[in-house]
């Protein structure tokens, strides 16, 4: 009997959990831009178009969009096989509403890709219901919005993302892109208005309290920050970019131990988080485990043999561990890499001509 009422609560349980995530609303364009804009991982993304579909049909013009505001490959492919999940698949307009670079890697703390597996914000992110033609506006605008964050003009993309709220005020997504194009500007007292605003439209959105806890950061309050991450971690176990941030926000407090914690956590998520990986790897040189983060810095390397920044740390750690034939090879990797970067240039050519001279 105990067991037969443990496996009825089970299903109990199921069954609404399945009965929450089918009430969720389709995503539109401009949320999909505006949580590409907020600075949201494109793998979260993915994760939410798969779990709630899109409500329109998507064309060539809307996936460039997309890509340009800093989509990935899983997120294209997720729109391209989402039209008509849950129930939506009506025209378009007719519903609700990266990698290291050349220099040295750092610890960058959002935008590099993560799961986000299975959590969906619960209760939809607008309550507002909008003719074709606004629709259409509230897309063109957020698009424009990201273009513009894109090239870095941020006061420019703060207007288009104004405009978008005025069209859907209760959206909390578009006021998670507002609050990144206040951030770019400094104006940290407005956007932490702004995602504070985004929690309280959707208080059990994952991507809220992410931006939220961005915004935080931003203004060093990194106990204020944490909390947030937890909270999305909390809500979403499966977001590994929460765990990342939360271990950088450990690793500015000195608790580097803690920090390698979740930076390991964030790693067993998405084992391929390039900024996880980075962080780690700088966590473990932190702590004194020079093998260890030279064994970190290998294995990204391994894993991404084009991408000079790895290289070039790689060599710092070996030169640091008394390596220095090692050390050129990789100065040598990152110049040839990256030969328009002058740090790498200057690093492989001091390197090589101490060797030379030691010889």
């Amino acid at each position: 009997m105990r067991r037969n009422a443990i496996t009825a609560v089970l299903l109990l349980v199921i069954t609404a959990a399945l009965s929450m995530a089918a009430q969720q609303p389709p995503l539109s364009r401009a949320q999909i831009l505006a949580l590409l804009a907020g600075e949201v991982p494109s793998s979260r993304v993915a994760m939410l178009v798969q779990e709630r579909g899109i409500d329109f049909a998507s064309n060539d013009a809307f996936l460039d969009q997309v890509r340009k505001g800093g989509g990935e490959d899983d997120l294209v492919a997720a729109i391209q096989t989402a039209h008509g999940a849950n129930g939506a698949g009506a025209p378009t307009g007719t519903a609700t509403s990266k990698t290291l670079s050349n220099n040295v890697p750092t610890s960058n703390t959002t935008t590099s890709a993560g799961t986000g597996a299975a959590k969906p914000p619960l209760g939809p992110p607008s309550n507002t219901r909008m003719d074709e033609q606004k629709q259409d506006e509230l897309a063109q605008r957020t698009a424009r919005g990201a273009e513009l964050l894109q090239s870095h003009h941020d006061a420019e993309a703060e207007a288009e993302y104004r405009a978008a709220v005025k069209l859907d005020p209760d959206n909390s997504y578009l006021h998670l892109a507002l609050a990144r194009t206040l951030n770019g500007q400094k104006k940290h007292d407005e956007a932490l208005r702004e995602a504070r605003l985004a929690v309280k439209l959707s208080p059990d959105s994952d991507s809220a309290h992410f931006v939220l806890g961005n915004t935080l950061r931003l203004q060093e309050n990194y106990p204020a920050a944490a909390a947030e991450y937890r909270e999305t971690v909390k809500l979403n176990p499966k977001y590994d970019m929460a765990y990342n941030n939360l271990g950088f926000m450990l690793y500015q407090q000195g608790n580097v131990d803690g920090a390698i914690a979740d930076y390991r956590q964030a790693l067993g998520v998405n084992p391929r988080n390039l900024t996880a990986e980075t962080n780690l790897a700088n966590a473990l040189e932190k702590k004194g485990d020079l093998d260890g983060a030279i064994e970190q810095f290998r294995a990204i390397v391994r894993q991404r043999p084009r991408l000079p920044g790895p290289h070039y740390r790689l060599a710092q750690l070996l030169e640091k561990s008394g390596q220095p034939r090692r050390a050129v090879m990789q100065y040598r990797e990152a110049h040839q890499l990256a030969p328009q970067n002058a740090q790498f240039r200057e690093a492989y050519e001091k390197a090589a001509r101490n060797q030379r001279d030691n010889n």
